[in-house]
């Protein structure tokens, strides 16, 4: 019996840059088209409770967490941190304790645990592609990543350079030497069989959010570090932005830009260009 190749495709940009959405719409469009779709992300995975690959990452991402604010000092000093620190169960972590931790506001943190989730996060990565996306295409899937996990690695670099006193200090110099590490693995080891750069302005991502009602979380502004708002949602953003743009322009991802149009236009060229670079239509 023939069984059509699988694929993979993964989608890397900016929180709110319209990512899960293209995913979702070209699921759609290819479904229509006679493929085997199936949208890719950590949650969608550990969702799947009971199977030895959703079991591997929820306890990478339970300690990612833990590392992020294991030297955090919390905004209020009601927050009781280490009972929420000290939960075992990765089902209640992450069903319980991480949206609690997603709101926590911080005024203190420190650099090196950033550094040390940036490293688990990146092993994660590894095993997701590794241990689900490999056997999945070897079966005929086609695996579309909603967001390429190069954006949470980047992100805990981001915070440790940010974190750190200069740049000459040792710590921002690993999180760079790890960020171009990074991009090494994404990009080659990691390789999608096709990448695209869903490239959005900040201030556009921004507008979209709100009018939508969608607040960020401490983890897409440096909430995490004690600084919230707007503009440490843009600063963010840019700063991943920026260096988005350069890996696509190192590892040849295609770039989707999305302008201020309607919702529809954007993923309506989205998909034609998608289909057009990986199906040939």
């Amino acid at each position: 019996m023939y069984v059509r190749r699988g694929f993979h495709i993964s989608l890397m940009g900016i929180d709110g840059a319209g990512k899960t959405s293209i995913a979702h719409a070209l699921a759609d469009s290819l479904r229509r088209q006679g493929y085997e779709p199936e949208v890719i992300s950590w949650k969608r995975v550990i969702a799947r409770t009971g199977t030895t690959a959703a079991n591997v990452l929820a306890s990478i991402s339970m300690a990612a967490y833990k590392l992020q604010f294991s030297e955090a000092e919390p905004f209020s000093a009601s927050c009781d941190l280490p009972t929420l620190m000290a939960t075992e169960s990765t089902s209640k972590f992450h069903e319980e304790t991480e949206p609690v931790l997603r709101e926590l506001s911080v005024s203190r943190n420190a650099a090196f645990p950033f550094l040390a989730a940036a490293l688990v996060e990146l092993a994660g990565n590894y095993y997701l592609h590794h241990a689900y996306l490999l056997p999945n295409m070897r079966n005929g899937r086609v695996l579309i990543e909603e967001s390429c996990g190069f954006k949470h690695v980047l992100k805990n670099a981001l915070y440790a350079q940010r974190l750190d006193t200069t740049e000459d200090d040792p710590i921002s110099q690993e999180a760079q030497k790890l960020i171009e590490k990074a991009s090494a693995f994404f990009g080659e080891i990691m390789k999608p069989t096709y990448g695209y750069w869903v490239d959005a302005d900040p201030k556009l991502s921004l507008e979209w959010r709100k009018r939508t009602n969608i607040s960020s979380t401490n983890f897409e502004d440096y909430g995490l570090m004690g600084s919230r708002g707007e503009a440490s949602f843009l600063r963010m953003q840019e700063d991943c932005r920026r260096h988005f743009a350069t890996f696509a322009q190192q590892r040849g991802w295609i770039r989707l830009e999305m302008r201020d149009v309607a919702k529809e236009l954007n993923l309506q060229s989205a998909i034609s260009t998608i289909e057009r670079t990986a199906l040939g239509k």
